[in-house]
């Protein structure tokens, strides 16, 4: 069974080649239909409620959390739902002050930013090739002593995934928290953090077949992590000197929920997690060395990364005038530093086209982008 037949986006827009999915995938119907149940059926403002449809929405949201939960082995207690992966980065930085936080050359902004502008005093590892070794962490954390290190999952450039259980433990071992951004791993790399000592790590259900807005944030110990928004719907009690704040993770989560968003975000990691087999076998496998085998049979391009799900690419010509012509024959590509300018920077500086792989992409969609390069190679010529 090709997994294609379950994005109603291809029936909808036949003649496109979808090769974006590193900034946001199509979404799959059986996200769209639970969403739609839920919207249609169950709609109501969850907590604080006593009406029966309360209910069924509070009870329906929370299960939503425990089915994300599941999705990477935590508890519901240790997962709040937030805006996206960039909100949950955000969250860790605003909820304290770090006095030191080493961060990695390969981070999307979302985890430079934050750091940047919260943290007292940061610093930058530069691995010496485009993944981060355990041996280069522990010797940039013997040599810096921060109280916080946060690395990418996988690449939103290169597709490459870092051992991040080899990571953590090498954090854990040097007494130092560790941030994992799952962003980009989430739709392909299934995770145990019952296995991988982190202390938190955030992600998106955008980027895994599911609704834009939500995300969701991992703390091991998020009871004892200060609230960073605030509003309604997180504390038991308030009165003119006091304020008792909701238990975890209700007191993280300030104000009307994303309650449907929630719902599709649950449908999405079901999906995926069903799928898992396809996409390690498909799209990490076979369709990841043939999009590789393309782009190297083109002449005037070089491929960042070989045999991922993620094909950066470069050429002479400047990387949005090639991501525009192969547009025109279909081609939806993305270019650009992909909001990663420090790992752009490193590799070319006006930036790389990326041709990124998702469970709905074929042998034809690799084949069409082969012969609409070529062209646009000799157009540009």
């Amino acid at each position: 069974m090709n997994p294609r037949q379950d994005f109603p986006f291809f029936s909808k827009r036949p003649e496109l080649v979808f090769l974006d999915s590193a900034a946001s995938t199509q979404r799959a119907k059986p996200v769209l239909d639970a969403m739609q149940d839920f919207e249609e059926s169950h709609y109501s403002n969850v907590h604080r409620g006593s009406s029966t449809l309360s209910e069924e929405a509070t009870e329906s949201y929370e299960q939503s959390r425990e089915i994300v939960a599941t999705f990477i082995g935590a508890q519901p207690e240790q997962l709040v739902f937030t805006r996206g992966t960039t909100e949950g980065l955000n969250f860790v930085a605003q909820a304290r002050t770090y006095a030191s936080v080493l961060y990695t050359e390969l981070e999307h902004n979302s985890n430079v930013l934050p750091w940047k502008m919260r943290a007292r005093q940061t610093f930058l590892m530069k691995p010496t090739d485009l993944t981060i070794t355990p041996d280069e962490l522990n010797e940039a954390l013997q040599e810096h002593k921060p109280k916080l290190v946060t690395f990418t999952h996988t690449s939103n450039v290169t597709g490459i995934t870092n051992d991040v259980k080899e990571l953590c433990k090498v954090a854990s071992d040097n007494n130092v928290q560790s941030v994992i951004d799952f962003a980009q791993g989430a739709a392909s790399s299934p995770i145990d953090i019952k296995k991988v000592p982190c202390t938190f790590l955030a992600f998106s259900s955008h980027k895994m077949y599911g609704p834009t807005g939500i995300g969701a944030l991992y703390g091991a110990d998020l009871e004892a992590e200060k609230p960073f928004q605030f509003g309604g719907g997180m504390v038991d009690a308030i009165s003119e000197n006091n304020i008792t704040f909701s238990p975890s993770p209700q007191k993280h989560e300030a104000g009307t929920p994303p309650i449907v968003q929630a719902v599709g975000f649950a449908a999405a990691t079901t999906y995926v997690k069903e799928h898992q087999r396809y996409i390690k076998d498909n799209v990490k496998g076979k369709l990841a060395k043939a999009l590789t085998e393309a782009l190297h049979s083109v002449p005037g391009v070089s491929l960042v990364a070989e045999n991922t799900f993620i094909g950066s690419f470069t050429t002479s010509h400047h990387s949005h005038d090639v991501a525009y012509l192969l547009g025109a024959h279909n081609i939806v590509a993305r270019s650009g530093h992909h909001c990663a300018q420090l790992l752009a920077k490193r590799i070319n500086p006006t930036g790389t086209v990326r041709a990124s792989l998702g469970i709905y992409n074929t042998q034809e969609d690799i084949q069409q982008l082969k012969e609409a390069l070529e062209q646009t190679m000799k157009k540009l010529a």
